[in-house]
């Protein structure tokens, strides 16, 4: 008989060299922020590869990189960055390191520039940003230019500030997101409808029948009742060609009185002050519904996919845009994962702000067909 038991496993490489590592998490997240990881290793283990205190104590930099694998092979790249700290714990049962650390995003805090960007096309720009850090870059393109949104002459993107201040406006600029996931930087469309899709259905316990963790799965259900109201968002910018302002508005959601934003930007075009405020839009509704799923873990899903929820019967089943997934790999727990994910859809009315969802019949699979 054939074994259907899983055999999750993890690589960490502390400077080139792979390390046993009793427990490790990634967090890989579409905020803004960093992607994290942090490691428990005995510190023996350390000492065996000569990696120990002595050299702990003595390094400047340390690179890092975590792989997982579902079941022992097919390793993917999870984290790619670099050691913050490592706090050596003495006493109890053995002696452990816990190492923890940001992903090559980090590199682009730290390099300021106030470099000149002749007429690059943002996306240019990003490539150039992601090859600093020793990236790859992916980009759904269609992105203006940067002298157009920054500066009347067109020659200039930026002051003095760090490189990933820059993404993030410019990001903003298109109505874009960008994140660091692996060994790739992604400069893509903000909760773009046609990514893939990884499904999740969900079907509440009756009253009548105990919940079961068949699938060892939890849903947790909110929805925002401030950001499904009406919101509009109005755009103002001069654009310095055509020697003329140029305005743009978008709404979504119902009920008066609407939340209203104003927004006054800089020499953008008709073209980029209409995708200027449909990304605001995005920003002020996205939140409408929420979405927590733990389940086994899954390297297959990533911030870059959408999470397709059913079998609630209920409004709350539509596609939801990932913000952030932590991995996890332990002895204790095996592999498991924490998705947190929102959306702005349309559906109306739902259960209360927050229900906790019985894991009674939950099932979740690869990824599907593109929305």
């Amino acid at each position: 008989m054939t074994s259907t038991v899983r055999k999750p496993t993890l690589q960490l490489t502390l400077a080139g060299t792979d390390v046993p590592c009793a427990e490790c998490s990634v967090a890989q997240t579409k905020k803004g922020t960093s992607g994290t990881f942090s490691a428990k290793v005995p510190l023996s283990a350390l000492d065996a590869l000569g990696l120990g205190l002595d050299w702990l104590a003595t390094q400047r930099s340390v690179a890092v990189s975590v792989a997982f694998a579902n079941d022992a092979q097919d390793f993917v790249s999870m984290f790619v960055g670099s050691l913050d700290k490592a706090d050596v714990e003495f006493g109890g049962s053995g002696q452990m390191v816990a190492l923890s650390g940001r992903d090559a995003s980090a590199q682009l805090k730290n390099q300021k520039t106030n470099e000149k960007f002749q007429n690059q096309k943002h996306e240019d720009i990003a490539q150039s940003i992601a090859g600093r850090a020793g990236l790859m870059l992916a980009t759904d393109g269609n992105t203006g230019m940067a002298g157009r949104i920054y500066t009347a002459e067109q020659a200039k993107v930026t002051g003095n500030q760090n490189l990933w201040m820059l993404l993030r406006e410019i990001a903003e600029a298109e109505g874009k997101v960008h994140c660091v996931v692996g060994n790739t930087l992604y400069f893509t469309t903000l909760d773009d409808p046609s990514l893939p899709v990884y499904p999740v259905a969900c079907t509440p316990a009756s009253p009548s029948a105990a919940a079961q963790s068949l699938a060892q799965v939890s849903v947790k259900l909110g929805r925002n009742f401030e950001a499904a109201k009406k919101h509009t968002v109005n755009v103002n910018s001069w654009d310095h060609k055509k020697k003329q302002m140029v305005s743009a508005s978008a709404s979504a959601g119902s009920g008066e009185p609407a939340q209203l934003y104003h927004y006054q930007s800089h020499h953008k075009t008709q073209d980029q002050v209409d995708r200027y405020a449909q990304a605001k839009l995005k920003e002020h509704t996205r939140h409408a519904f929420d979405l927590t799923i733990e389940m086994p873990g899954d390297t297959a899903l990533t911030p870059l996919l959408q999470i397709a929820l059913t079998g609630t019967n209920s409004s709350f089943d539509q596609n939801y845009h990932i913000d952030q997934i932590d991995h996890k790999i332990s002895a204790k727990d095996g592999y498991r994962m924490t998705i947190q994910a929102k959306t702005g859809g349309s559906g109306a009315g739902g259960r209360a702000l927050s229900s906790q969802l019985p894991s009674n019949n939950v099932t979740a699979g690869k990824p599907g067909t593109t929305v």
